[in-house]
């Protein structure tokens, strides 16, 4: 450390001087004084900040959050492109074929009717069929179907108006499918 020195020079010729002495006054170093002057220049470096590397940083992240901003506009600009797709086009689609398919449906019920009512005009003929072989037995019947036509007797006349068959009502098929024109 450099010592201060002090010297005041009375003027020549000038009042309130004693003529021409040289005052010197030297300032002593003490061990305070330089504890406090260690102080002083140790609290400029730590109050020296070097924000460069900070800067590189915050610059970096606010660069990083504008690119995620962008990638984020472009979708949602992407999904208001398809929400309008949706919307105005894929939708009047969607009601068309809904619409196409309500008649579907109706024809599928139809059908389903149908089925019902055929499978029961078959369980119906089932059932005559059944009673016809009980009555009339199933083998032995033929055989004697075949005798009496091969020679008719008067019995057989008598049997034939009482086994008669008289056909159950059975859908029609115009009923269910209309001619198309």
């Amino acid at each position: 450390m450099s010592s201060q020195t002090t010297s005041s020079e009375a003027e020549p010729g000038g009042g309130g001087g004693t003529g021409g002495t040289t005052t010197s006054t030297t300032i002593k170093e003490t061990p305070s004084t330089v504890f406090t002057e260690q102080l002083i220049s140790d609290y400029v470096e730590y109050l020296k900040v070097d924000c460069s590397l900070e800067k590189t940083h915050f610059a970096e992240s606010i660069e990083e959050m504008l690119t995620k901003l962008d990638e984020f506009c472009g979708l949602v600009d992407m999904i208001r492109g398809d929400t309008t797709l949706c919307l105005y086009k894929t939708m009047p689609e969607i009601e068309v074929k809904a619409s196409e398919m309500q008649r579907l449906f109706v024809k599928i019920d139809q059908l389903e009717e149908l089925v019902t009512i055929v499978s029961k005009n078959v369980s119906l003929m089932e059932e005559q069929v059944n009673k016809a072989e009980a009555k009339m037995g199933s083998f032995s019947g033929i055989k004697k179907m075949i005798t009496s036509l091969v020679s008719p007797k008067h019995s057989a006349a008598r049997n034939k108006s009482q086994d008669q068959y008289h056909p159950p009502e059975i859908f029609n098929t115009s009923d269910f499918f209309p001619k198309q024109s």
